[in-house]
């Protein structure tokens, strides 16, 4: 009798850095990448509360869902982890669990507490801090937003120097520095790309 190939459950890559660092323009290179290897990953589209940058869209960056709309799932226990860190809701939803039980690896954006929740339910998740190797340019970078107030701007200068001294990134598996995009990209991908190929052969 022919044995049957069971999918082994994906890995849950946590990428998590402050504003500004670009995380979200690392995230968005690595799905790339791991389309054109034919790696089975994929990127988890959280909800929030916040309106939506220049060249965002709906349903692709983002769920963009009004507060009452956010809190109305909170309820519903719709999330597998939520935050207001930032000043608005950020959640991710419960329905990733089924696609990493299927065997689909998958790559969210979160802060530090929703990392240290995912982390806390499901088994095989990877947490990557991405630090900025000098806070002043972080600092430039969120000040040249023209989409946020100046109090959200000073708001976020001052989680960001709290999140980089916090012992939280200490249950950080990987914390990535450079000034470099290319450089980081590719080291996280060949990280993530590791890890899946482990897996998969039960390592």
């Amino acid at each position: 009798m022919k044995k049957k190939n069971v999918a082994l459950p994906g890995s849950l890559f946590v990428l998590s850095a402050s504003s500004g660092v670009g995380k979200t323009t690392v995230a968005r290179q690595i799905i790339e990448k791991a389309h054109q290897d034919g790696l089975a990953l994929e990127q988890v589209i959280t909800y929030t509360t916040r309106l939506p940058r220049k060249d965002e869209i709906d349903g692709k960056h983002y769920y963009f869902v009004s507060v009452s709309a956010f809190k109305k799932k909170i309820d519903e226990g719709f999330f597998i982890e939520w935050s207001d860190a930032y000043g608005t809701y950020y959640g991710s939803p419960k329905t990733i669990l089924p696609i990493l039980e299927r065997g689909t690896s998958l790559l969210v954006i979160l802060d530090q507490q929703g990392a240290l929740r995912v982390h806390s339910l499901y088994a095989k998740t990877v947490l990557v801090w991405l630090e900025s190797p000098d806070l002043r340019i972080l600092e430039q970078r969120l000040h040249a937003r023209k989409s946020e107030s100046e109090d959200g701007k000073q708001f976020r200068i001052g989680l960001a120097k709290k999140e980089n001294n916090s012992s939280v990134l200490e249950q950080y598996h990987y914390r990535l520095t450079s000034n470099s995009l290319p450089k980081i990209v590719d080291t996280l991908f060949n990280l993530i790309r590791g890890t899946i190929s482990d897996s998969q052969d039960g390592k």
